[in-house]
């Protein structure tokens, strides 16, 4: 897994117009944004620059996700954005949660129904159709949310809105912890060897766990390393 780039987006959404954008879209972003987290809609940019902006700010999202919907499958457009949300869920741990609105798992699944027409409409596009199926497949086996299981939408809407809020404070914990303990480890390796060797070998453990400890709270790090009983240089 590849380090993350600068994250840009809280969330990017993947979907057909004519089939979400009114309702279930439109209605998931005014919750998403209500709650302050950032969310990008492709069709508020001018046509031409739709296709190439949305594959860029696919990149640099936290949380992606798929809006899989009756035409979904007619879309090319549609279709890349599952490839490349699921290359940045593989390169840097981007993500990713599919929505079944009002489609059947099993047509996505194995590409039958609407999205095996549409499948069957870029036989042309051989080099991609593999690429595009094993996409889908992929994604809806991923954790997710369907109408068929939660059919009031607006609950269904609040519900991914709080699974999306949860997850993005979850990730941004992570990271914090991560990086402050990354940063108190380096700490303790400036310690000089000759320092280090006069704690007892009883105490060593206590530095290292203190390193791991302190990465959970918001402690001035020298302050904590100093009051760590050490033995005397004397």
């Amino acid at each position: 897994m590849n380090s993350n780039p600068k994250m840009k987006h809280d969330v990017f959404l993947s979907f057909r117009v004519k089939d979400t954008r009114d309702n279930f879209v439109s209605h998931l972003c005014g919750c998403l944004r209500r709650k302050r987290i950032k969310t990008y809609l492709f069709d508020e940019l001018p046509y031409e620059e739709r296709y190439e902006e949305s594959l860029k700010a696919i990149e640099v999202s936290r949380v992606s996700v798929i809006v899989f919907s009756e035409n979904f499958g007619d879309s090319k457009f549609c279709l890349d954005e599952v490839v490349a949300i699921l290359k940045c869920k593989k390169r840097f741990g981007q993500i990713v949660i599919p929505v079944l609105y009002h489609v059947d798992r099993v047509d996505i699944e194995n590409q039958t129904g609407s999205f095996g027409e549409a499948f069957a409409k870029r036989q042309d596009k051989a080099d991609q159709i593999k690429e595009w199926k094993d996409g889908f497949t992929e994604a809806i086996n991923l954790p997710g949310w369907s109408t068929s299981h939660l059919r009031d939408e607006e609950m269904l809407v609040n519900e991914i809105a709080l699974d999306i809020e949860s997850k993005l404070l979850r990730a941004s914990r992570t990271k914090v912890i991560i990086e402050w303990s990354l940063v108190i480890i380096n700490l303790m390796l400036e310690i000089p060897s000759c320092v280090f060797d006069q704690i007892s070998s009883t105490q060593k453990p206590l530095y290292a766990l203190a390193a791991m400890s302190m990465s959970f709270c918001n402690v001035n790090v020298i302050f904590i390393l100093s009051t760590l009983p050490r033995r005397s240089l004397s």
